[in-house]
């Protein structure tokens, strides 16, 4: 569940999405690994989305830390 709101892109202002990618790798002891990342959906930037397949936890492994990722984000 989603506790915080998805900002807009800080690059064009377009409205954040959120996203789940699924891996079919052995990771974690389990047959899929699961990570979630925002995109924007209009210039289609976004937050880091690779899954580490070496045991360690994906880089956002709840929609939280995935929207917290992207609202921490500012305009180069």
């Amino acid at each position: 569940m989603i506790t915080h709101s998805i900002l807009g892109c800080p690059f064009c202002g377009g409205r954040g999405s959120i996203n789940k990618f699924v891996s079919n790798a052995f990771v974690l002891g389990s047959d899929k690994a699961i990570s979630w990342g925002v995109h924007c959906n209009d210039c289609k930037c976004g937050t880091s989305t690779a899954l580490q397949l070496n045991g360690a936890k994906t880089p956002y492994d709840t929609t939280d830390k995935a929207v917290a990722a992207w609202n921490r984000r500012i305009p180069l």
